[in-house]
């Protein structure tokens, strides 16, 4: 099936989005892609969500790079749906709309004062040490000062902020972070990072390759305690790969105390519920509720400089699309089907990705995602009617005002990043500096 004239239009330029685009160049139909992305570069969550020190990760931006650079993809970098334009207007002007732009909204802890300063959701807290131009630049100081710091949650994101915390100053030297991200993690040579998960060792979540990854942190002794496996059968866990993690997570309980070559050190503790944050004259104090498996509890206090919480992720809504505020997710139907408040498939529109599905599964996940929802759409238009003309996209922005950022400028910025970090001995170094990643040296898109 070739429909040289159609045209899709993809929100969000992550890997979800990116995915889609790639099954639809792959099943030939002759379309023409727009992606429409917020900021003026692609590649979402790979760019600012991956952690910086997992290069391989990171690297699948270079496979979907020829995504970006194909003949039928434009990309238009700068246009939030939502504000400068709406799903309405995106409708008129293409034949389908694949909504790909993830969840980057953070669920709440639960705990009193949660609002404080020095505690920071895990979504604010990757987009900093990423490099995002948005985040909030009150990060440098807290993290600069932070020797005790505490991370909460039981997942990979928990795991990833307490690493990063704990990593040296010459193991981060050739991460893709910025320069000043860099600097404000080296500063504070000795820390202690603690990991509260409210589930026990044998119900977390973490993958057995990022638990692993601790053992690698080359000026950060890594413990757990004891008391958190009493009367824990590991013979009797029955999902495989929790199981190994278990007896990862109890082999750590035996290292006992700093090691006097380790400036650094990190405790993982389970059963560990946060009640309150409360601020004293000598500074932050976080009270958690800390249970064994035996069932006994007890109150603890940890004092604080850092309180990262890394509890899930829920998407955003936009206006003109229906939206499930229950699970903070687009909800669909049978394949992506975005469907309204009947359970009815709206005509043309689509969901891929964490804005479809949640927060769940790695990155590659979503290429299964991309291509279940492109079959989908595949199957729609060989059955779709002849609809109303459609408007000219280029042709509305120009009307509404809009300049947006091509894929001229990702290669510009992406040859700067690379040539800072090669003099470094790193891929890159991320511009988190709004005014030169937002720059236009030249705009091809104003006549």
């Amino acid at each position: 099936m070739h429909h040289p004239s159609l045209r899709i239009a993809i929100v969000g330029a992550g890997p979800s989005a990116l995915y889609a685009a790639e099954a639809i160049l792959k099943a030939g139909l002759g379309a023409k892609i727009a992606i429409v992305e917020r900021l003026p570069v692609p590649f979402g969550l790979l760019r600012y969500g991956v952690a910086p020190d997992h290069p391989n990760m990171r690297a699948l931006g270079d496979k979907l790079e020829d995504v970006i650079r194909d003949p039928d993809v434009a990309f238009f970098g700068g246009i939030e749906v939502g504000s400068a334009l709406s799903v309405a207007d995106l409708r008129s002007c293409f034949d389908a709309v694949i909504f790909a732009y993830g969840a980057s909204l953070h669920r709440s802890a639960g705990f009193e004062n949660e609002g404080a300063r020095i505690c920071i959701p895990s979504s604010e807290f990757a987009r900093w040490y990423c490099g995002h131009p948005d985040a909030d630049p009150s990060i440098f100081d807290i993290v600069r000062r932070a020797r005790d710091a505490v991370v909460v949650g039981a997942g990979n994101v928990a795991l990833d902020a307490s690493r990063i915390l704990s990593r040296s100053a010459d193991e981060l030297a050739t991460s893709e972070m910025p320069d000043r991200v860099r600097e404000a993690l080296g500063h504070v040579r000795t820390r202690q990072v603690t990991l509260l998960a409210r589930r026990g060792p044998h119900q977390a979540r973490f993958t057995t390759k990022e638990l692993r990854e601790l053992g690698e942190l080359s000026d950060c002794a890594v413990m757990t305690d004891a008391g958190d496996f009493a009367g824990i059968d590991a013979a009797r866990i029955e999902d495989r790969a929790a199981q190994r993690n278990f007896e990862l997570l109890k082999a750590l309980s035996v290292q006992g105390e700093l090691p006097a070559n380790r400036r650094k050190k990190m405790i993982l503790r389970f059963g560990a519920r946060p009640v309150a944050i409360a601020e004293t004259a000598g500074g932050h104090i976080l009270r958690v509720r800390q249970s064994d498996p035996m069932g006994s509890e007890a109150m603890t206090e940890h004092p604080v400089d850092l309180v990262v919480t890394a509890v899930g992720y829920r998407g955003a809504a936009l206006e003109g699309l229906p939206f499930a505020t229950d699970r903070g997710v687009v909800p669909t139907g049978e394949a992506g089907r975005v469907t309204d408040e009947q359970g009815l498939a709206v005509p043309g529109c689509y969901a891929t990705g964490w804005i479809r599905r949640g927060p769940s599964g790695v990155v590659g996940s979503n290429k299964a995602c991309a291509g279940q929802v492109v079959a989908a759409l595949i199957e729609d238009l060989g059955a779709a009617r002849p609809g109303a003309a459609l408007r000219d996209w280029e042709e509305m922005l120009h009307e509404r005002g809009l300049r947006w950022f091509d894929a001229s400028h990702w290669h510009r910025v992406d040859q700067l990043e690379r040539e800072d970090g090669s003099a470094r001995g790193a891929v890159r170094t991320i511009i988190d500096d709004r005014q030169v990643l937002y720059r236009r040296p030249r705009i091809l898109n104003e006549a």
